[in-house]
């Protein structure tokens, strides 16, 4: 796939579900990062995007677009009556107050896009995350 191709199809992927190109590089971050903490959450994720050919945010842009996506309860940032809510010990030590990762939503929405753009199927992982 061509840089061209990869940016039109990320586009119209992120177009219909009303995401823009930042939002996405948060969401994949969530994704090889999370649970991460929130007050390094946004520089990780322009780490993660720095020199792709789609785009490049400031750290303003990401942090806007970060508090975009938890209005939209598409990530999370963990409360301590999250971490109580989590069932399996298992998964609730790799979570700490004020990580950040997706919401159930969240999860399966960044699926169908990295899916939509790469036009083959992502494996389905289940969520283990926080339930809201």
């Amino acid at each position: 796939m061509t840089p061209t191709e990869l940016a039109s199809r990320t586009q119209r992927a992120l177009d219909k579900r009303g995401l823009d190109l930042c939002e996405h590089f948060l969401m994949c971050c969530a994704q090889v990062e999370s649970p991460t903490p929130k007050d390094v959450f946004c520089r990780f994720a322009m780490t993660l995007a720095k020199d792709d050919s789609r785009g490049q945010f400031t750290i303003e842009e990401f942090n806007a677009a970060f508090a975009r996506l938890v209005a939209r309860r598409l990530l999370v940032v963990i409360s301590a009556d999250d971490l109580q809510r989590l069932e399996d010990p298992s998964v609730r030590v790799k979570y700490h107050i004020d990580d950040v990762d997706f919401s159930q939503e969240g999860h399966e929405i960044h699926r169908v896009v990295l899916e939509e753009i790469y036009a083959r199927p992502v494996k389905k992982t289940p969520f283990r995350g926080v339930k809201r």
